[in-house]
C-alpha cells in the first residue's frame, strides 16, 4: 500500500496513510497475554518447583499441584487462565515507550523461568501473525499482479495496433489518441513495476521472520519479595510480642516474689477474676452468635477463594486451610 501510495503521489493524487493495528503490533501484548491462544501455549510448559522437588506443567502448578485430580482439562484450563491475569502483567512505562512485563509467584526462581517463557511465547505468536499477515499480502499482491500484467498487456496490443494502422500521425485528434493509449500504459507499467517491488519486499521480509519484540533487559531472579513487607511485619510482631512478653513476666515475678499475703491475695483474685471472665466471655451466648454470624456471612468468600499453589481439595493453601 505504501508503494501504491508513492505511485499515486507522482501522479498528483494525495493517499491518506492510515495506521491500522493487527495481532502483531505490541499495542495488543497487554490483551495477548490474557488471550485463550496465548494461554494454553505457556500452559503446557514445564517449570521446575523447589516445594515440589520436580517438574510440573503450569497448568498443574496453578490447579491442583502434584496430586491427582478428576477435574477435566477444560475446566482445569478455564481455572489457570483466570489466575494468569493476576501473575503475568504487561505494563506500559508512562515515562516512555518501553513495556515492563512482571510476574509474582511464591518461587522466585520460578518467576524468573516463567518471564523467560512468557518472552518466547509472545515472539513466537507475534512472528507467527507477522507471518500470517505477509502471507496474505502476497497473495494479494501476486493477484494483483495477474490482473494489472493482463491489463497491461491489452493496453500495449492497443497501442501496437494503433501504431500499425496509423504511420503516421499529423491530425490532432489522432495524436490526443495516441498521448491516451501511451499514458494508459505508462500507468499501468508503473502499476505493475510497484507491485512487482512490494512482492519481492514482502518475500523478503518473510524469509527473514523477523520480530518486532527487542528485549532490553531479560528477567532476571528477584533477590528480595516485592509483596511482602518484612521490615513492617518485624516491626509490628517485636511491639506487641514485646508488650505481651513483658506484662507476662512481669505479672509472674510480682507474684513469685511478693511475700505480702494480702498482695498474693489480690493477685489470685485477679488471677481467678480473668479466669471467670474469659470463661464467661467463651460460654456467652451473645459473644457466640456474634461468631458464628460473622463465619456464616465469610463463609461465601472463603468457599469461593482459591489459592495460586492449593493443597487441599484442589483449592486451599496450608496456610488458608490452617
Amino acid at each position: 500500500l505504501g508503494g501504491l501510495a508513492g505511485l499515486a503521489t507522482q501522479f498528483g493524487v494525495e493517499v491518506p496513510s492510515i495506521s491500522q493495528t493487527d495481532l502483531a503490533s505490541p499495542d495488543l501484548f497487554p490483551e495477548l497475554i490474557k488471550s485463550r491462544v496465548f494461554g494454553e501455549k505457556i500452559l503446557n510448559k514445564n517449570f521446575l518447583i523447589t516445594k515440589y522437588d520436580k517438574q510440573l506443567s503450569l497448568l498443574s502448578i496453578l490447579t491442583h499441584g502434584d496430586e491427582p485430580t478428576s477435574v477435566g482439562i477444560d475446566t482445569l484450563i478455564t481455572h489457570a487462565l483466570s489466575k494468569i491475569g493476576e501473575i503475568i502483567t504487561l505494563e506500559q512505562d508512562p515515562q516512555n515507550n518501553f513495556s515492563v512485563i512482571k510476574v509474582t509467584t511464591f518461587d522466585p526462581q520460578f518467576s524468573k523461568n516463567l518471564a523467560d517463557a512468557v518472552l518466547i511465547e509472545l515472539e513466537e505468536l507475534n512472528k507467527s501473525f507477522k507471518i500470517q499477515k505477509l502471507t496474505e499480502k502476497t497473495k494479494f499482491i501476486e493477484k494483483r499482479i495477474l490482473s494489472v500484467e493482463k491489463d497491461l498487456e491489452y493496453s500495449e496490443q492497443k497501442l501496437k495496433e494503433f501504431s500499425e494502422r496509423n504511420r503516421q500521425v499529423s491530425s490532432p485528434a489522432l495524436q490526443l489518441s495516441l498521448d491516451r493509449i501511451e499514458r494508459e500504459v505508462e500507468i499501468q507499467k508503473g502499476i505493475f513495476l510497484t507491485l512487482k517491488q512490494q512482492l519481492e519486499l514482502a518475500k523478503i521480509e518473510e524469509v527473514q521472520q523477523a520480530s518486532i519484540l527487542q528485549v532490553l533487559d531479560s528477567p532476571k531472579k528477584p533477590i528480595y519479595p516485592s509483596n511482602k513487607k518484612s521490615l513492617l511485619n518485624i516491626i509490628l510482631t517485636s511491639i506487641f510480642g514485646g508488650f505481651g512478653l513483658g506484662a507476662l513476666f512481669a505479672f509472674l515475678r510480682s507474684y513469685i516474689n511478693n511475700n505480702n499475703v494480702d498482695e498474693r491475695r489480690k493477685l489470685r483474685k485477679v488471677k481467678n477474676y480473668v479466669k471467670k471472665k474469659g470463661k464467661d466471655i467463651i460460654l456467652d451466648q451473645r459473644i457466640a452468635g456474634i461468631i458464628g454470624c460473622l463465619l456464616i456471612f465469610g463463609l461465601p468468600f472463603y468457599l469461593g477463594h482459591e489459592s495460586q499453589t492449593p493443597v487441599f481439595f484442589g483449592r486451599y493453601s496450608l496456610f488458608l486451610m490452617i
